[in-house]
């Protein structure tokens, strides 16, 4: 495969990926034990659930974008399509890592321990 056979696949994985945030968002008022950000903090109860869901979904719809961005360079810095799945990996499991670590702070910013809203300030 050419470098922009490769391009447009690492474009259809970001696609996915900010359709999934798309998803999140609109199915977030489902509680499904197959789909959403599924952690003790998130499944506490429905308001804590929707919170995540929609918190997940928006900062996956951003990392999906930025996504798209960084693929670009990478083909612009990469010349060989061997080290464009690897770069492409990398990306998705550092923006995933990201996105769990941002909505569990922001879960904690938002929510005492036990689910209840913390006042605000």
């Amino acid at each position: 495969l050419t470098m922009n056979a490769h391009l447009i696949a690492g474009i259809v994985i970001a696609l996915c990926y900010f359709t999934i945030g798309l998803i999140m968002i609109s199915k977030a008022a489902d509680p499904s034990r197959i789909f959403g950000y599924r952690t003790s903090a998130a499944r506490r109860n429905m308001d804590t659930w929707l919170e995540a869901n929609h918190f997940a979904g928006k900062s996956i719809m951003i990392t999906g974008s930025i996504l798209i961005l960084l693929l670009m360079v990478f083909a612009a810095i990469i010349p060989e399509p061997e080290g464009f799945y690897p770069a492409i990996f990398c990306a998705i499991a550092v923006s995933t890592i990201a996105v769990f670590l941002l909505t569990e702070s922001h879960l904690h910013k938002v929510f005492f321990k036990d689910g209840k809203r913390r006042p605000y300030r």
